[in-house]
């Protein structure tokens, strides 16, 4: 019996230790297949991660470029430049703002053109009636003048009447004597 036992332990050893060594190549196997396709779901996940970054960098730069773009010739003086796009975002926020801004310049420059044209027109009036004054002054320093004159004649007409009433008095007085 005992060798009987022996012969069965060393087949049962000898299978189990084949069936060991076939579930050590199936698991070889495995963990090889397991490590190919982890490798190539890496790869696509960088693949899909390096197209999912580009085309969210292009949402964002194509936009700001054209919002770049746009604020390049406002500041040349081009005020009826627009961009193409309409987005509910920050980017769609700062492009509203920008359009918004020109907007109120256009509405600022109309002002001040206004103003302007008005202001060429009140000193256009300022002139003229500074002109008209100057005139004014002029004719009264020749009234004055004239008046003076006229006075200085008076002033000898009246010293002459005195000097004629003077002598006439003393005529008068002569002959009373």
């Amino acid at each position: 019996v005992t060798a009987e036992f022996a012969a069965k332990l060393k087949e049962f050893v000898a299978a189990k230790s084949d069936m060991a060594k076939q579930a050590s190549v199936d698991s070889t196997s495995e963990y090889n297949h397991t490590v190919v396709y982890i490798l190539i779901f890496i790869c696509f996940a960088v693949v899909a991660g390096l197209a999912l970054g580009y085309s969210i960098a292009r949402l964002i730069t194509v936009p700001l470029g054209q919002i770049v773009d746009t604020a390049k010739k406002i500041s040349e003086g081009q005020l009826d430049v627009r961009t193409s796009f309409q987005r509910r975002d920050e980017i769609g926020v700062l492009n509203d703002s920008l359009q918004t801004m020109v907007a109120s310049l256009k509405v600022k420059i109309e002002e001040a053109t206004y103003l302007s044209e008005n202001a060429k027109k009140e000193e256009a009036v300022a002139r003229q009636a500074m002109g008209e004054a100057e005139n004014a002054r002029k004719a009264a320093q020749e009234k004055t003048e004239a008046m003076g004159t006229v006075a200085r004649s008076l002033r000898e007409v009246a010293e002459t009447v005195s000097s004629v009433t003077r002598g006439l008095s003393s005529l008068v007085e002569q002959s009373r004597a």
